[in-house]
């Protein structure tokens, strides 16, 4: 993100008058003060924090997509969809 422009965008939004909504994104103002840093450590929290609650979601299958490219990690995806509508038409109540 950051290699790719995403200070540079962050500025224009801001100078374009970005919403209230936007200026509160997640890395919004890291990116504005330049701290690379503290852009990538944010989303890393954010990211466990979405991992322990998905973890305790009954029936939610995590799909770690370490390590694979994009083929075999949409191969993963559709497995588990195939197991869950699997397991839907055999369980319809659960």
């Amino acid at each position: 993100m950051i290699a790719g422009g995403a200070a540079e965008e962050a500025r224009a939004a801001r100078d374009a008058g970005a919403s209230r909504t936007a200026a509160s994104a997640l890395g919004f103002d890291d990116l504005l003060a330049g701290d690379g840093g503290a852009v990538k450590a944010s989303h890393r929290r954010y990211g466990r924090r979405q991992m322990t609650w998905l973890r305790k979601m009954e029936g939610v299958e995590v799909v770690d997509r370490t390590g694979l490219g994009d083929r075999e990690a949409a191969a993963l995806v559709l497995a588990a969809v195939d197991r869950q509508l699997a397991d839907s038409r055999t369980n319809p109540f659960g």
